[in-house]
Formats: C-alpha cells, structure tokens, sequence
C-alpha cells in the first residue's frame, strides 16, 4: 500500500503500558495462565470497555504484558490502570508496574497489515514503566500536569524528580497512589539526579576580568572601531598572561551600549572583575579613562586617564595596553608593576585595514543580517592588505553562516567553495591561525559531510587556541552527529562557561538536549533562556520545538510564532512554523506557508530539506523523500544530524527513512585520506 493511498496520521495519545513483574521466572504454563487473566481483567475494566465501543482505543500485545493506546480522554489511561491495580488485588499470584505517558505516534501497518504505532509516545509510556517496581504506576510530568489541574487528583501524585533512563534520557516521574492502590514506596530503581541549573554557571575560581567594549564619548563615531581595537588588544595581551581567565569578546561585547550595573554585568559573565572605559576624541588629540570595579561589591580597584596625539593607532594601543596590563598584574596577581605587555600578535600593520577589519567583525555578530556588511568590510581590507590572514577566515565564517541552516540563504555547494577556498587562503598565510582551522572544520562537517577531516580541523583550533569559543562550539556540534553525547555535553557546558553571555551557548545545551530526545531537559534550558534574554528568537523557537515534540501543540506553535517575528523573517523559522501548523491539524496554513516558501525558493535557495518536512508532517511521504533526495544531492547541511532529528523520531525504524541515514553515516565517515 503506497503512502497516497493512506497517509500516515500523526496524533498526541495517552499511553499505558504495563507488564507482569517477574514474568521470564516463571515457567511457560504459568506465563500462559497469568496473561490470561491478565488480558481478562482488562477486558473487563469499564475504561476499556468504554474506550474500545468508541474506537478511541488500540491494544497492543508486548509479551509479558500490554500497550493500551487511548485516542480521546488523558484521564482515561489513568483511571484504567487504577481499575486493573484493584482487580489484580485479588489475584496474589500476579504483581503489575505501569507507566502512562502523553506523547506522540504514527500508525502504521506491521507485517500482517494489522495496525500498530511507532513514536515516542510508546517509547516513552514503557520507560516511565521500567522504571518502577510491583505496584507502581509511574507517571511522566505531561500526564501528570493534566491531573494536577483536576481536583480529585493533585493530592495523590508525588514528585520523583528527574531520572534518567535509555540512552540518558531525562524523564520527570510522578508515582500515583489513590485510594489504597499504587506502590507509595520509592521505586529502587529510581535515583534523583544531581539537581542543576540548565544554565547555571560554576563558581569563579581565581584572578578573572571581563574587558568592556570602550564607550565612544566623541562626535565621530569612526572612533568606535578604535575603541573596539583597544579592549581588544587588552584581551589579547591579558589572555597572554595566562594566569586570568578573560571573558571572551563576543561575552564583553554583548554589553555595548546597555546602561546595566558593573555588578549584573560581572556576575552575567562569571567574573570577579570588569575592565571598564571611554574614549574622547578632539582633533587628533585623545583621552582615554579606564577603571577596574570589583564585581562583589561594585568598588573601583583603580582608575587611570591617558592623553595622547593620535599619530598611529598601533603605537596608542600599545603603549596603553602595556599601562593597563601592568596595573593589572598589581590588582588581580599580586605581582610587582611592569610596564610591558606580553606581545599580541599582529595581522596587518595597516591601520586602515584593521580599521575595516574591526568594522566587520561589528557587523558579523549580527548575523545572519549583518552578514553582507561584513563581507564588504573583509574585502576592503583584503584590497588594502591582501595578506591579511585574519580577514581571510573572517570571510570564511562570513559564507559559512550564510550557507548554515540558520540562515540557509546560500546554496552548500557555493557557501562551502567559497568558505573553503578563504579558510585555505588563510592558513597559508598562517598556518597557526586556529580561526582558519576553525573555519575550514564548519565546511568540513556541514557542507562535505566528512567528519575525520572536520574532527582534525577543530581540535588543531582548540589546541592552537584552547580559549576560541567558535571551535569548542562546533566541535559540540560534530560530536553530536558522531553520537558522543557526553563528550559532546562536556564540550557545550565549557563553551558556556567561557562564553556564558553569548545566546547560543545556551541555545546549544538544548539542542544537544533536542537531539538525545530529552525533551523534558531541552525545555527547562529553554525556558531559562527565554526567561534570561526573551528578546532572542531563537530561544523561542527551541522552546517551541521541544514542547512539540513532546506533544504540547499549542504552546509550542506559539512560542516558535514568537521565534519567528522576533527572528525577521529568517527562512527556517518559517519552516517551523509551517511544520507547526501541519502537525497541530491546520493544513490550510500549512499549505499557504509551503506554497510561500516554494515562491521564496524562486529567488533564493531555501533547503529541500525544509520543504519536505512540510510536505512529510501534511501526510506526503513520497514528495517528504522526493525533497530529502535532493537535498542529499545538494549536501544540505540539515541533513548531517537527520538521524537524531526529533521532529522524524517517528520514522526511526522504516526501511526508506534507516537507508537515507545509512547513506548519509557511509559518507560522513568515509576515510579521505586515502587515494
């Protein structure tokens, strides 16, 4: 039967699963004779009864036990399981644990054209179950929020906590004992984890500054990017000491412009002490005022002012740094003043150059918008000085983000030849550049799927820079597609306690979350996230996508329509929220949304990748495929992490859908480095 014939349909359900405790002990007779009973209480059960003369209900077997699919009514699983609890009291011969979970599936036909359901809603309800003992009937958080909202049935529920349970999923349980029935004891199977906060930071553990951008005090706002260069040579030359740990740029940098306390800012980033400034130009004649504030109590350590001429903007820079960071060694190491700064190295000694290399930096954090502005800065200051390394990798970046699936506004295979041949130019240039290595690994994973070169290229960055953000970021990333999860864990929480200001540092920890299925975890991080800066689109659109893929259909549609305004019109949140809409039932919109994103993909490139989980999320699979092909052929770079995706978790396990993963997985871990 083809997929036009009969569509696949996508429900959110009540699942209860249960099996008999003890069951493989027993002999084959008495296995038969308790899954008799068994199946007779249940027949017998008023819910079931009731769920089944409304065809609201599809059983299951599952060996030494049953699946109870509840189409309807999330009350119902629960009143069930308390039905069954009280009948199997009278039979001493036979313990039960059940678990109930809400969640999504698929139905789908098994081999003898009978249907069955695949999804993590049944995934779910049987590892809510493992985890109890005789007795219990365990409940996940989504089934036990609807009865907390229900009078009879708030008082009867106990908070577990989270668990973690296969592949290190997170589940939040409630174990539920009504009316003398349940197990109140604590399951032995159940131990709470450590509680931490998603985007908890460690404590400050020695000397640690953050350097702020310079506030630009004249009229001529060029100054700006003169002011950015100075604390920038500040953090190159005290990140050279080695002994402080310094906030990284795009962390300090964050706080241009914004009028927050020293001390929000010091404690935002992590760090005893903040580096602020100012800059006042007349003429060519300077005044730079500087002070170092105690972030505990918000005291000026010290404070110093600098008049200069502006004749060259190295020698200022220098010279200043040099002051600066002899004053700080005095403060935060105790050791004798001297007026040296350790050497930073130096790209161009062209200052027009660094000038425009600086003014795109400005705009490339800005992405993906300020992405073209940046290119424009870049390729000036290669025109002034084409042996400009750092520009080089800078550009890189520039046509990596705009092939990335956050922006996705260049084809793979132009961003990355792009990409690649400037990532190359700069280590030619420099082979110890770790931002060309950097550069060269994002192409390497996201655009020719080769995950032993991208491997190489990013730990040469992070050993040639072991404080460079951008590298221990995508290495994450990669060590996810590898299914390293912990490793990849580990990597993530070092990028957000070296960057913690940064957005998608924490965005990150719930993708990696997302990514495991551990939708309960990549909610609370959202959460958070959105709490701390709900001004990001994107912390609303992960939010959105963890809540629907653990079936809350309406608060996640409205938190990715939030991503989505908030975001501009970026081109994939609009897919998500057109693949909200297919999911939640409103084909109509969905429709509309797919037909716009055809229009758009007329002018520039939009990921078949994207079109087709429109397409699979409206019931056709066959065009879903059709779309996937292409983007296979197109090396889109959505399709490198299309094994854990959770929005297809429910295709996991069919022929088409394994062999599309398996042909992706041969390439990505294909030995290149053979002839």
């Amino acid at each position: 039967m083809t997929t036009a014939e009969q569509p696949p349909t996508y429900e959110i359900v009540s699942v209860l699963f249960m099996d008999i405790v003890g069951y493989s002990l027993r002999s084959i007779e008495e296995q038969i004779e308790l899954l008799t009973i068994l199946q007779r209480i249940v027949r017998e059960s008023l819910e079931y009864a009731q769920a089944s003369a409304k065809r609201e209900l599809i059983s299951l077997p599952t060996g030494d036990g049953m699946a109870l699919v509840f189409l309807r009514d999330p009350v119902s699983p629960v009143k069930c399981g308390l039905e069954i609890a009280a009948a199997v009291r009278n039979h001493s011969e036979m313990s039960l644990r059940m678990g109930i979970h809400q969640g999504p599936i698929c139905r789908h036909s098994d081999i003898k054209e009978e249907v069955n359901v695949v999804g993590g809603g049944i995934n779910m309800a049987q590892r809510v179950m493992d985890c109890g003992d005789a007795g219990h009937i365990l409940l996940s958080r989504n089934v036990a929020e609807v009865l907390q909202q229900l009078r009879d049935w708030n008082s009867c529920l106990e908070d577990l906590g989270i668990h973690e349970v296969k592949h290190k999923v997170g589940i939040q349980l409630y174990n539920l004992c009504k009316d003398g029935l349940g197990n109140p004891a604590r399951p032995s199977r159940v131990a709470p984890l450590a509680p931490t906060s998603p985007v908890g930071k460690p404590p400050i553990d020695g000397p640690s500054i953050a350097v702020l951008p310079f506030a630009n005090l004249g009229e001529d706002k060029e100054n700006e990017y003169f002011s950015d260069g100075l604390a920038e040579e500040l953090i190159g030359a005290l990140n050279k000491l080695g002994k402080i740990r310094v906030a990284p740029r795009s962390s300090a940098f964050s706080f241009r412009g914004q009028t927050k306390d020293v001390r929000e800012i010091g404690r935002t980033l992590n760090v005893a002490s903040v580096l602020e400034g100012s800059l006042r130009s007349s003429g060519r004649s300077l005044r730079i005022n500087v002070q170092l504030i105690r972030v505990a109590d918000g005291s000026a350590l010290w404070s110093e002012r600098f008049d200069r001429e502006l004749t060259d903007i190295f020698e200022v820079q220098d010279e200043i740094a040099a002051a600066v960071v002899g004053k700080l060694r005095g403060h935060l190491l105790g050791e004798p003043f001297e007026e040296q700064a350790p050497a930073v190295k130096r790209f161009t000694e062209d200052p027009e150059a660094y000038s425009l290399y600086l003014k795109g930096r400005y705009h490339l954090i800005k992405r993906p918008a300020g992405t073209q502005a940046a290119i424009e800065c870049f390729q000036e200051a290669l025109q002034r000085d084409p042996k400009y390394a750092l520009a080089y990798a800078s550009l890189a970046d520039c046509y990596n983000t705009l092939g990335s699936w956050e922006a996705g506004i260049l084809a793979p295979e132009d961003a990355h030849s792009k990409g690649r041949a400037y990532a190359e130019r700069s280590l030619q240039l420099d082979p110890n550049l770790a931002e060309g290595h950097c550069a060269l690994g994002y192409g390497f994973l996201h655009f020719a799927w080769d995950l032993r070169a991208a491997e190489r290229s990013f730990t040469e960055a992070i050993r040639l820079n072991p404080g460079y953000g951008p590298a221990i970021h995508w290495y994450a990333h990669l060590l996810s597609v590898a299914e390293r999860f912990e490793e990849a864990l580990e990597r993530s929480r070092q990028y957000l306690h070296l960057d913690p200001a940064d957005p998608f540092a924490v965005l990150h920890l719930s993708w990696h979350s997302l990514m495991e299925n551990d939708f309960a975890m990549a909610e609370r991080e959202s959460r958070a996230a959105v709490n701390q800066e709900p001004g990001f689109g994107w912390h609303h659109v992960f939010l959105g996508w963890g809540l629907l893929a653990s079936g809350l259909l309406e608060e996640g549609f409205a938190e990715i329509e939030k991503g989505t305004r908030l975001n501009g019109g970026v081109t994939v949140c609009e897919n998500f929220a057109a693949h909200a809409n297919a999911i939640a039932g409103r084909r109509d919109a969905a429709l509309a949304q797919l037909d716009q994103l055809k229009q758009i993909s007329q002018n520039k490139y939009v990921s078949p990748y994207e079109i087709g989980l429109i397409h699979e999320a409206l019931g056709d699979r066959d065009e879903a495929f059709r779309q996937w092909e292409l983007a296979f052929e197109q090396r889109s770079p959505w399709l490198v992490y299309l094994a854990r995706e959770p929005r297809l978790m429910h295709l996991r396990g069919q022929p088409q859908f394994d062999a599309l993963v398996a042909r992706i997985h041969r390439l990505m871990n294909r030995d290149t480095t053979r002839p």
